[in-house]
C-alpha cells in the first residue's frame, strides 16, 4: 500500500513537472500568391532563410504560391513576443523576380541588432518552414542554415541551393546550375541531363547523381577522405596546371589541381563534383 503511494506520488509530481518545462509553441502562417510580369522570361525565386525548411514544387500554371509557417518553441512561463516580432520575411515582388528574405537581428556580423544594438538571444530559434509551388521553368535560389531540409521537385530552371546544416534533395530535375551542402548529403535525380556546366557537392556527406542513360559530359571530381563511383564507362581527361600571373624569386608560381577529370559518353558540359569527407556516385537512373 506505501508503494502505491508512493509511485501514485511521483506520478503526480512527473506530470506537474511536464506542464511547468513544457515547450509551447507559437505559430504565425503566411500565405502569399505573386505573379511574373512575363511568363516567358527568365524569371527567379530566391529564398533565403536562416532555420527552417525549404520545399519547391514546380507545377503548369502562372503562379507563385507561397505558404510560410512562422514558428518558435519557448517555455510557458517567458515572453516571446519581443523576439518573435524582430525576426520577419522580407518579401521582394518585382517584374521578373520574387525574394522571400528571412531577415533578423542575426544577420548582423557582430551577432547585434541593427535596431536596438543589444545582443541576440540565440536560444530562440524563430523558425520559417516554406512551401511553394512555382512555374516549372522558374529559376531557383534556395539556401537555408539550420535545422532544415532543401526540397525541389519538378523544376526545369537554373538552380543555385545550399544547405549548411541539412540534406539537399531534388527530384525530376531538368536545368543546370550548383548545388551544396556543409553538413549534409545532396540527392539530384534528373529527368534531364544538365545541358550547361553546373558543380555539385557536400563537405561532410555523400552526393548522390542519378543522371538519364544519355548523360555524355565532362566530369571534374575532388575529393579527400571519400571514394568516387560510376555506372557509367569512363576515359580519363588530361589535367593542366594553372599559371599564375606573378613570379616569386624569379620562379613561376603554379596552382596544381588535385582532382581527377574523365569523360563520360562523347563529353559535353562540364560538371564539377567537389567533396571532402562523403563519397560521391555517378548513377544511371533506372
Amino acid at each position: 500500500m506505501i508503494r502505491t503511494v508512493y509511485s501514485a506520488g511521483w506520478i503526480l509530481i512527473a506530470v506537474v513537472s511536464v506542464l511547468f518545462c513544457a515547450e509551447v509553441e507559437k505559430v504565425d502562417t503566411i500565405e502569399k500568391t505573386f505573379r511574373f510580369k512575363d511568363p516567358l522570361a527568365e524569371n527567379l525565386l530566391i529564398v533565403d532563410n536562416v532555420y527552417g525548411d525549404i520545399h519547391v514544387t514546380g507545377y503548369n500554371g502562372d503562379e507563385i504560391r507561397v505558404s510560410a509557417k512562422k514558428s518558435i518553441p519557448v517555455r510557458a512561463d517567458e515572453t516571446l513576443t519581443e523576439i518573435y516580432e524582430e525576426v520577419y520575411l522580407d518579401i521582394r515582388d518585382e517584374d521578373d523576380v520574387v525574394e522571400l528574405y528571412v531577415d533578423g537581428p542575426f544577420r548582423d556580423c557582430d551577432g547585434r541588432s541593427r535596431r536596438r544594438g543589444r545582443r541576440w538571444r540565440t536560444r530562440y530559434e524563430v523558425r520559417y518552414d516554406f512551401e511553394i509551388q512555382v512555374p516549372r521553368g522558374t529559376h531557383v535560389e534556395l539556401s537555408t542554415v539550420n535545422d532544415g531540409e532543401i526540397v525541389v521537385e519538378d523544376v526545369d530552371g537554373q538552380y543555385d541551393v545550399h544547405n549548411v546544416n541539412g540534406n539537399i534533395e531534388m527530384k525530376k530535375i531538368g536545368g543546370w546550375g550548383e548545388v551544396y551542402a556543409v553538413n549534409g548529403d545532396v540527392t539530384i535525380d534528373f529527368v534531364k541531363n544538365p545541358s550547361s556546366n553546373s558543380r555539385f557537392g557536400s563537405l561532410n556527406g555523400e552526393v548522390r547523381l542519378y543522371f538519364m542513360p544519355s548523360v555524355s559530359a565532362d566530369f571534374y571530381l575532388e575529393t579527400f577522405n571519400g571514394e568516387i563511383f560510376s555506372d557509367f564507362p569512363v576515359s580519363y581527361l588530361p589535367i593542366q596546371a594553372e599559371t599564375r600571373s606573378e613570379e616569386r624569386n624569379g620562379r613561376y608560381v603554379y596552382k596544381v589541381n588535385r582532382r581527377t577529370a574523365v569523360r563520360v559518353g562523347n563529353g559535353g558540359p562540364k560538371i564539377e563534383l567537389d567533396g571532402f569527407n562523403g563519397d560521391m556516385f555517378i548513377l544511371e537512373k533506372r
